[in-house]
C-alpha cells in the first residue's frame, strides 16, 4: 500500500507527537464542528466519516491505533486540530469583529 514505510511511519509518529503536544481530541471536534458549520466539507465525504471514526475510537484506545483503524488522513486531523484550537483561543470580540470584516 505504501511505497515509502519507513517515511510513513516517520510522518505517522511525527503527526502523533504533534497531536499529542499541542492539540486535543476536543480541538479536532470543534475543527470538524466548524468545517462543517461553515460548509467547507460535507458530512457525507468519505474523510469526515473517518475522521468521526477516528474521534470515537481514539477515546477507546491509543492515537496511533485510532489513526491506523480508521485509515484517516493523519495530517486532515492535524489540521482541524489546529482549526479547533485557534478557535477556542481567539477571543470572542476578536471572532466578531472578523466576521464584520473590522
Amino acid at each position: 500500500m505504501f511505497k515509502n514505510k519507513g517515511l510513513f511511519l516517520f510522518n505517522l509518529q511525527s503527526a502523533i507527537y504533534i497531536l499529542q503536544s499541542l492539540v486535543t481530541l476536543d480541538h479536532v471536534q470543534a475543527g470538524l464542528t466548524h468545517v462543517l458549520a461553515t460548509q467547507q466539507a460535507s458530512s457525507r465525504d468519505p474523510v469526515v466519516q473517518q475522521i468521526r471514526q477516528f474521534l470515537s475510537l481514539a477515546t477507546q484506545m491509543s492515537l496511533e491505533q485510532a489513526i491506523q483503524a480508521s485509515q484517516v488522513d493523519i495530517f486532515a486531523i492535524k489540521r482541524l486540530g489546529e482549526i479547533g484550537l485557534e478557535l477556542k483561543t481567539t477571543p470572542l470580540s476578536s471572532k466578531f469583529l472578523k466576521k464584520l470584516g473590522l
